[in-house]
């Protein structure tokens, strides 16, 4: 009897542990099944006549096993047919008009299965051209308390006998409005694009992809390929399926409104040299109304810059086969592009010699922005720019030749740069300032020993009666340097607080024959200016030569004259500021997007556009008020 009585016991005792234990098993086989399914890519799902679609979904957790062989008797997925609410019960209503047909595992790159991943494939039955479903993707799970459905949320499929699967222009069919084939983008049945490559939004020709059976362009009825539309405004196009189904897409364009400069280098050779010109290189500048301004097919270009070649965003040289007017500037070969990289405004050197205009010296750099192509590639926003050469049409000095020796002729003329980086082949530092004076013209090939020892003795002797006291209380300097033009050239880099006076950077100066030497033409502003913590103190006052010359009355008295003169005109530099923003407010977000800054200098780097603009305008008008104040009362 005690045997029997602990049997009993024993068996009470571990039945519940073995009921426990047969429960756990199943609980562990439910866990392998899916708990949840998430729709990773199914807003919408278009189908047309017998057209197959996929999307894709993931289920939780992530080894659960479930039955996707559509094809088998014991498939455990499933279209649901919910309505207008989510289906959690047992029962599924299969879609008539299409079906499952496939399931799959969703692989990465090394062909590897994503775990818990999967697309779906439904395909059109061909027996409707009209529906409009709202479904939901179920797995009908098996467990201890019998078959039940998880579902997925709710989505829509849509019989779509009017999608538009492309659209663009063909340059064969838009010859003289557009630069080269474009291809445009559908995004949620709209069409954007901010480009270049568009001369004229009028009358444009699209080539267009669709399904449906009419297309119409704001109400008119269209032939794609054929039919050409303004799309100067905003486009709403319609596409019509054969059951009378309408969807709308927003087509909208727009250029840059600035010209473009299309450089294709021979074999499409990288341009990686400032030293090397690339030859052979073909050059089409085309004007806003898709003109062709210019056209070269031998011209050559290069890289150019100190540390503005470090870039990411080059700036390069250009020398044409011959001289030619380029988008209303005169007659030359020599011209630059200017990149602008460092500057969120890309104005800064365009100001500057703005303001340089004002004062009224006798020649500044001018320039157009442009768009640049460069082996059919769009690299941004550029300032397509005169360099600094000696010409009638620039700096209209006499042209030295070798032979020009004699005592009249070996007077001129000279164009010289001082900067620090110090890197041309001739060269010699003044001898009592020590600045670092470069010949930029004659150039090595012409500039003979005489001619270069002329002019370094002319800058020494400048230098000398300059700061040896008895020959500056006689004024003796002003027989070598042109004092107007030294001090036009001191107004606008202490306008825009040039802090490169001081090594000196980008400085430079000429000298015509039997003249005096000049200071100009202005040069490089694109860093490190317009800085509103600069607006209130002097920057360039003591550097170069003027802290010296300040020394003299008449020299202040011929400074106040000539600020006075140019002070009104200064002043109305904000209204030039405004109207090139709105010339460059489209090419300036596509180059932002392009080039982003990564460097800190100017301070305005996280700035928007706008932000930008408006800082280095106040930055400039305090100046200016700052300044007049500060020269009247010298």
């Amino acid at each position: 009897m005690k045997y029997i009585t602990f049997i009993c016991l024993f068996v009470s005792s571990i039945l519940p542990l073995l009921c426990s234990c047969s429960e756990h098993d199943d609980f562990k086989n439910e866990f392998r099944k899916p708990a949840s399914i998430v729709l990773m890519s199914a807003d919408d799902v278009d189908l047309s006549h017998e057209a197959t679609a996929s999307f894709e979904f993931r289920v939780n957790p992530s080894n659960a096993r479930f039955n996707y062989d559509v094809n088998s008797p014991d498939c455990e997925i499933a279209i649901d047919k919910v309505g207008t609410n989510k289906n959690l019960t047992s029962s599924i209503t299969i879609p008539e008009c299409y079906s499952l047909v496939k399931v799959e595992p969703v692989c990465d790159e090394q062909g590897l299965p994503k775990a818990g991943q999967y697309r779906a494939f439904i395909k059109d039955s061909g027996i409707s051209y009209s529906y409009r479903d709202v479904v939901s993707l179920v797995i009908s799970v098996g467990g201890i308390n019998g078959d039940k459905l998880i579902s997925s949320e709710v989505f829509n499929v849509n019989y779509s006998d009017n999608v538009l699967f492309s659209f663009k222009f063909e340059l064969s069919k838009n010859k003289g409005k557009i630069l080269d084939d474009i291809e445009l983008n559908i995004d949620n049945d709209e069409i954007t694009l901010v480009t270049p490559r568009f001369f004229d939004l009028k009358g444009l020709v699209p080539t267009i992809e669709t399904n449906g059976k009419y297309v119409f362009a704001n109400g008119v009825q269209q032939v794609p390929g054929v039919s050409s539309v303004d799309f100067s405004n905003t486009v709403t196009y319609t596409i019509v399926s054969s059951v009378g189904a309408r969807r709308d897409y927003k087509v909208a364009l727009s250029n840059t409104g600035l010209p473009i400069v299309v450089v294709e280098t021979e074999n499409h050779s990288p341009i990686v040299s400032k030293e090397e010109w690339l030859a052979n290189t073909s050059i089409t500048i085309f004007d806003v109304d898709g003109s062709i301004d210019y056209q070269g097919t031998s011209d050559n270009i290069r890289g150019r810059g100190n540390s503005t070649w470090q870039a990411p965003k080059k700036p390069f040289a250009v020398k044409l086969d011959k001289k030619a007017e380029i988008l209303g500037m005169p007659k030359h070969k020599r011209w630059v592009l200017l990149a602008n990289w460092l500057d969120r405004t890309i104005l800064r050197n365009d100001i500057a010699f703005e303001l340089s205009r004002m004062t009224g010296m006798d020649w500044t750099p001018r320039g157009q922005f442009v768009e640049v192509i460069l082996n059919g590639e769009h690299i941004g926003n550029y300032y397509l720019c005169e360099q600094i050469k000696i010409d009638k049409n620039r700096v209209n000095i006499a042209e030295l030749k070798a032979d020009d020796v004699d005592d009249e002729t070996i007077t001129g003329g000279y164009l010289m740069e001082l900067d620090s980086h110090f890197d041309e082949v001739n060269k010699f530092m003044s001898s009592v300032r020590s600045f670092p004076y470069m010949f930029k013209d004659p150039d090595e090939e012409t500039l003979n020993e005489q001619q270069f020892a002329y002019m370094q003795g002319y800058v020494n002797q400048f230098e000398t009666e300059l700061y040896n006291a008895d020959s500056f209380s006689n004024r003796t300097y002003i027989n070598y340097i042109d004092v107007d033009s030294y001090i036009q050239f001191f107004f606008v880099n202490e306008i825009v607080s040039n802090h490169e006076l001081g090594w000196p950077r980008s400085t430079y100066m000429h000298k015509d024959r039997n003249g005096k030497m000049k200071a100009g033409p202005v040069w490089d502003f694109d860093w490190g200016t317009f800085s509103p913590d600069r607006t209130q103190k002097w920057i360039s006052r003591y550097t170069l030569y003027y802290g010296r010359l300040a020394e003299d009355p008449q020299y202040v008295a011929r400074m106040k004259e000539l600020w006075n003169e140019s002070y009104p005109r200064f002043l109305t530099i904000g209204d030039y500021i405004d109207s090139r923003v709105e010339e460059l407010r489209q090419s300036q977000e596509i180059n932002m997007e392009m080039w982003p800054i990564t460097e800190v200098i100017n301070g305005d780097e996280s700035l928007t556009f706008d932000e930008a603009v408006e800082r280095v305008k106040t930055s400039a008008l305090d100046k200016i008020k700052w300044m007049n104040t500060a020269i009247n009362n010298m």
